[in-house]
């Protein structure tokens, strides 16, 4: 607290009448976002949306796990969105599956294991490939697996 959206906003000293909205999906938060603006364009009211996408995971993964470090960068990207005056529409598929968490996950640093000496020790994941539970693990098979039995029709 607060939203890292609002610490923008009143940095960059813009109007108070605008929602500003945190988004924490990772690389999938500008698709996300994107649909976010699309969906706020339907109120009559907003008529523009500036979605600031800034991902920095490289900070939670461990420079010893060759398996995921190199996979990883940080970047942003500010885009504006602007109500159409014809009524186009737009269209988007999306699909999660929770239940498959542990695919990609940073096992500590939330309130189920919160970040201590211990969650930050490296642990050898095999092939000589260290990472601490402070660090992003991702099943590369599993997510891989997910797109292409969920997303081939």
């Amino acid at each position: 607290m607060p939203a890292t959206s609002n610490i923008i906003q009143g940095r960059l000293g813009l109007k108070q009448d605008m929602l500003c909205l945190d988004i924490n999906q990772a690389c999938a938060g500008f698709v996300i976002g994107l649909m976010q603006a699309f969906m706020l364009l339907e109120q009559e009211s907003i008529r523009k949306v500036v979605l600031i996408n800034a991902d920095v995971l490289s900070r939670k993964t461990s420079p010893k796990d060759r398996n995921i470090y190199p996979l990883v960068g940080d970047a942003t990207a500010i885009t504006i969105v602007e109500r159409d005056t014809q009524d186009s529409v737009i269209h988007a598929r999306l699909k999660m599956d929770g239940s498959r968490n542990d695919a990609l996950i940073i096992p500590a640093g939330g309130m189920r294991l919160p970040c201590s000496a211990e969650t930050a020790v490296l642990e050898d994941v095999g092939d000589n490939n260290l990472r601490a539970k402070d660090h992003l693990r991702m099943d590369g098979s599993a997510i891989f697996n997910f797109v292409q039995t969920e997303f081939h029709h």
